[in-house]
């Protein structure tokens, strides 16, 4: 399956890359609502395995001319970091963590 991502093209990756940021922004935004359950945690885990393929998969790809090279290569890193902080806005909001021992980015941000 793996291979078979490599071999698209990389713009396709980063839309599906933006489409499953989408769902994770979605998921943030039901986690937020209180403690969730096994279903929502399963989804959490799915979601964050395929940004880790897909992203995979855009690192490991051939770009066709240079400035397509030089956004797959700013588009990779800017993916993980993203992928970073909703999974730690839905592990703190998910599992009702309080603020004063972990503030989601969220949070971070409202007091910025």
């Amino acid at each position: 399956m793996i291979a078979r991502l490599r071999q698209l093209h990389p713009v396709a990756l980063m839309t599906m890359l933006v489409v499953i940021g989408v769902l994770f922004w979605m998921l943030s935004v039901l986690a937020a609502r209180g403690p969730a359950g096994g279903v929502f945690w399963i989804a959490a885990a799915l979601l964050w395995m395929l940004a880790w393929i897909a992203n995979d998969a855009l690192a490991h790809s051939e770009a066709a001319t240079k400035s397509l090279g030089r956004l797959r290569d700013f588009f990779v890193p800017a993916v993980f970091g993203i992928t970073l902080l909703f999974l730690w806005q839905v592990i703190v909001k998910g599992f009702g963590i309080p603020a004063v021992l972990l503030p989601a980015p969220s949070d971070i941000w409202a007091k910025l």
